[in-house]
């Protein structure tokens, strides 16, 4: 094995080198035998994500690799060995779950904010989110999710708000209003009402510093 698969091999490296396959990877060997095994009758394996518990540096982890066993044949085709590309993908799935998690507790917090929140990305600002409190200002009928601004509500269009959402888009500067009136086509047959609301927009970045879209509250 080459250096890459030694930094995998924990404090099992150096002492693996000539011994078997078995002896190295005692702990996780009931989920690899039946990989090895097929690789040895010729058929090879390849996945993406495969998670085992090891205990390569004297405690229990959990770990995630994407690997594939192929089988290494002579030249009339009969199985001499087996050939391992493996790369350890531990950080990236425990980041990723990170990332999932922290949405998942950002949406729960939406949803128990009293006041309307919502997620517009890109400069045609397109909804990503909503919470319940938005929808009961802009509609509940209102099929917003994946449409930009002006064409899920085309009536604030007239009213400057796509101006305004261009404005913090560009600059990044957020923009607050204090009992801002605002027409919306919020009954079932398209009547226009009259609201009255407290609104701020901010801009949200990426990690670059890039505005990628804007937060409605």
């Amino acid at each position: 094995y080459n250096d890459g698969y030694a930094e995998m091999c924990g404090n099992r490296h150096p002492a693996a080198f000539g011994h078997p396959f078995k002896d190295l990877w005692f702990d996780i060997w009931d989920g690899v035998e039946p990989i090895i095994s097929a690789a040895y009758a010729g058929q090879g394996t390849s996945m993406d994500d495969i998670e085992f518990i090891m205990h390569r540096k004297g405690y229990p982890e959990e770990t995630h690799f994407a690997f594939s066993y192929t089988p290494v044949r002579d030249p009339w085709g009969k199985v001499l060995g087996m050939f391992c590309a493996c790369t350890e993908t531990t950080t990236e799935v425990k980041l990723r779950r990170e990332e999932i998690s922290q949405r998942e507790r950002f949406a729960q917090v939406f949803e128990l904010s009293p006041g309307g929140i919502a997620m517009l990305l890109g400069p045609d600002h397109v909804f990503d989110y909503a919470n319940d409190s938005y929808y009961s200002m802009v509609g509940l009928c209102r099929d917003i999710i994946g449409r930009p601004v002006a064409e899920a509500l085309k009536e604030v269009v007239d009213q400057g708000i796509i101006d305004l959402l261009d404005e913090v888009f560009r600059t990044g500067t957020p923009y607050i209003a204090r009992g801002m009136p605002i027409d919306l086509n919020r009954g079932p047959e398209g009547e226009t009402q009259r609201r009255f609301i407290d609104l701020v927009y901010q801009a949200m970045r990426d990690v670059h510093g890039t505005t990628i879209g804007i937060l409605v509250q």
